[in-house]
């Protein structure tokens, strides 16, 4: 779907920023195109090849950049993590940490990137490590590297020495009649992945005002590329109602709203799809037309040879390492004609296929237990699922994996973990999914229709990180003392949840 709108160039008698809506034809080329990537994690394609591949990206940006020379590629956060090649170790046992994703977007292309509160999944190294490795550039916007010595900008190691990230960028673009047309990239990052190496800006949206008016003294349009949830980019165009687009991230689901005269655009997460806005110079000079498409990323598209190349050496270190780990990566485990939906839309939301499997595989672990759960912000594979799962799905579905647990709760303290963990926590990372699943009757839990009891004990099996009280608005759980399963013994698989998950797949299917 195509959305047309008028923007006025910057000038003094243009400084509002006013545009509207326009049916007129646009010229026949753009001046200049945006493509816009938004939270990708995965390098190949998904769906058993139906969608996604940042080769086949590569190919869309090609086919661009033969109707317009001026393309310019941006990714509105999280690449760094998370990912299952990200959680494994390459041929001399060095861990990946992103590696792949910074090499892969090197030889896209991308020109642009704003942090996404995943790229501080990992310890500073590994940043730093992507940092120094990108060919593209990183916008420092309101994010600050936290020190023992006080706050810095966070930096690219470059031969010629450390090279600060800038809060914005100005981007230069040469005309045919040999004048420039200057843009101006801001940035923004949500302040939720609170690392101890970061610092995010207390004052950031006023600081972000001010980069807008530094900016658009230097730039003829001013864009910004955000990370955050659309109801906060929402509330930032109603305070900089001059901002024509908000290219945005962190939802994973693809829209497209207006805010007065604002545009705001997200792209579907793992390049399932993207944006592309073209920009033409209207007849008076004074103005672009902006006409933003949502582009599908499938089977049309051909892969990239260059591109593909780089996804191919990176998948194959991942099968040798998934090999190493004692996984057989291409064996089946469970042919399916369901949808296992991990979409993070979904599992943070509600009880799905695949997060009450997980969680009843978790619970048939146990000893005699009387539930299972688990976390939803460990499911990372925001991917539906079909036909023949492989191994390889089940390990990007739970690239963490981890340990299980089972703790005795007295009816008390599991009448305040579904209260937490399926009200206070939904929509985050902290929804519980659950079996067998209970239900909420007149402010009373009921589990197998029988009402919970204060003082009864119950037998819960749970993932080590959960029990250990880590996960948010869970830390009472530090006090309920929990033991690790011997599922060596019992199953005859390591305590891993992946593993608990196959043999329970491969043992009972989909029976529940």
């Amino acid at each position: 779907m195509q959305f047309r709108f008028v923007i006025p160039l910057i000038g003094l008698w243009l400084g509002l920023g006013i545009w509207t809506a326009s049916a007129q034809t646009s010229p026949e080329k753009p001046e200049f195109i945006i493509l816009q990537l938004n939270d990708v994690y995965e390098i190949g394609t998904l769906e058993g090849g139906k969608s996604g591949g940042l080769a086949r990206v590569a190919s869309l940006r090609d086919s661009l950049r033969r109707e317009c020379p001026h393309v310019i590629t941006v990714l509105a956060g999280d690449f760094i993590s998370p990912s299952l090649i990200g959680t494994l170790k390459d041929e001399t046992g060095q861990a990946i940490r992103g590696r792949q994703m910074v090499e892969v977007m090197n030889a896209l292309g991308v020109d642009y990137v704003a942090f996404g509160n995943h790229e501080f999944d990992y310890a500073e190294e590994a940043l730093q490590a992507a940092l120094d490795a990108s060919t593209f550039t990183w916008l420092g916007g309101n994010v600050r590297r936290k020190t023992s010595t006080g706050i810095q900008v966070f930096h690219k190691n470059t031969p010629k020495g450390p090279e600060p990230l800038a809060d914005y960028v100005i981007h230069a673009l040469p005309r045919p009649n040999g004048d420039t047309l200057h843009l101006a990239f801001l940035a923004y990052t949500l302040p939720f992945n609170r690392a101890k190496y970061v610092e995010y800006d207390p004052a950031a949206w006023e600081k972000l005002k001010q980069d807008y008016q530094q900016a658009k003294e230097k730039a003829a349009y001013v864009l910004l590329i955000s990370h955050q949830d659309i109801a906060d980019d929402e509330k930032l165009a109603q305070q900089m109602p001059q901002l024509p687009l908000i290219m945005g991230g962190h939802d994973h689901v693809n829209m497209r709203k207006t805010v007065g005269n604002v545009l705001i655009t997200k792209a579907d997460a793992n390049a399932k799809t993207v944006f592309v806005h073209r920009f033409y110079r209207e007849a008076n000079r004074q103005s672009f037309t902006l006409q933003s498409t949502l582009a599908p990323i499938d089977a049309h598209w051909q892969a990239h040879p260059l591109v593909q190349e780089v996804v191919d050496k990176w998948e194959q270190i991942a099968e040798k390492s998934m090999l190493a780990l004692g996984y057989q990566p291409k064996a089946a485990v469970i042919q399916i004609e369901n949808n296992l939906d991990g979409r993070e839309s979904t599992i943070r939301y509600q009880p799905t296929l695949l997060g009450q499997i997980i969680a009843k595989a978790s619970q048939a672990a146990g000893s005699s237990a009387d539930l299972g759960l688990l976390n939803s912000g460990s499911i990372r594979i925001d991917d539906q699922l079909t036909g023949t799962i492989t191994q390889t799905d089940i390990l990007r579905i739970l690239p963490y994996g981890g340990a299980l647990h089972q703790m005795d709760c007295s009816g008390d303290i599991l009448t305040q973990l579904l209260n937490t963990g399926l009200e206070t926590n939904h929509g985050q990372g902290g929804y519980l999914q659950i079996w067998p699943f209970p239900e909420k009757k007149r402010g009373k839990w009921y589990l197998m229709n029988q009402k919970i009891a204060p003082r009864k004990i119950y037998k819960v099996v749970l993932p080590a990180f959960v029990a250990e009280g880590k996960e948010k608005n869970l830390e009472f759980l530090q006090a309920v003392p929990s033991q690790e399963l011997d599922t060596q013994r019992t199953l005859g698989v390591p305590n891993d949840v992946r593993q608990v998950l196959i043999h329970y797949l491969q043992k009972y299917g989909l029976n529940y």
